[in-house]
């Protein structure tokens, strides 16, 4: 069985850092050619509407002879309702300079999406700075749940998620009041809740403490 270790880097390229994480999301380990990549998984991994995706998903192509237009897209992420997306990661430097190469790449993921009836989205590095302290919660919180859930985690974990139902609301503290468990332990089962889509929270714009706000999804 592979080893499951979060976000280590291993080596650099032109564009940053090489990635190699375990996904909770598909279940894997999962390869990242830039740190852009590596933060836009980490939206993925944060986005309870996302079930799955697969990085590097392949080549798509239309046409032929000289007016082929072929792109290799960064990721294909599949929605809840069943929508599908390719996504094309670049730094804002790339997208500013608008290189030949640049623009031939993003007018052949338009068209092969269209194409193929499948919706289309450029993620840019100034976008993930945008969500900083979402990534940096869920790089924390992807980290506490690589392990697999065992039945007594299972059990706590469905037991405060009842007791957020029956409040309607509540916080973190309220939750590690309970006695159920630890504080350490109250934020892995939160993270694995809002990672499953059982809960919502306010993790996309403060940072993960006993005052994060929980809710019924």
């Amino acid at each position: 069985m592979a080893k499951r270790h979060f976000g280590r880097r291993r080596g650099n390229n032109q564009r940053g850092n090489h990635w190699e994480a375990y996904s909770p999301k598909v279940q894997r380990i999962v390869e990242f050619q830039s740190t852009p990549e590596y933060l836009n998984w980490l939206s993925v991994e944060a986005d309870p509407e996302i079930v799955g995706f697969k990085e590097q998903p392949g080549l798509f192509q239309i046409g032929k002879g000289e007016g082929r237009l072929i792109t290799r897209p960064d990721m294909f992420v599949l929605y809840r309702d069943g929508r599908r997306e390719l996504r094309e990661v670049k730094t804002l430097e790339e997208l500013h300079e608008a290189a030949p190469r640049v623009l031939r790449q993003l007018a052949a993921l338009k068209a092969c999406s269209e194409a193929n009836g499948i919706n289309y989205r450029v993620v840019h590095s100034g976008h993930l700075r945008e969500l900083q302290v979402q990534l940096q919660n869920w790089q924390l919180g992807v980290s506490l749940i690589t392990r697999k859930e065992t039945d007594n985690e299972r059990a706590i974990r469905l037991f405060l998620e009842d007791a957020i139902r029956i409040v309607g609301a509540c916080c973190v503290g309220q939750l590690a009041n309970l006695g159920a468990c630890s504080e350490g332990d109250i934020f892995r089962h939160v993270f694995r809740a809002a990672h499953g889509g059982r809960i919502r929270t306010d993790l996309d714009r403060n940072p993960m403490t006993r005052r994060t706000l929980l809710w019924v999804s």
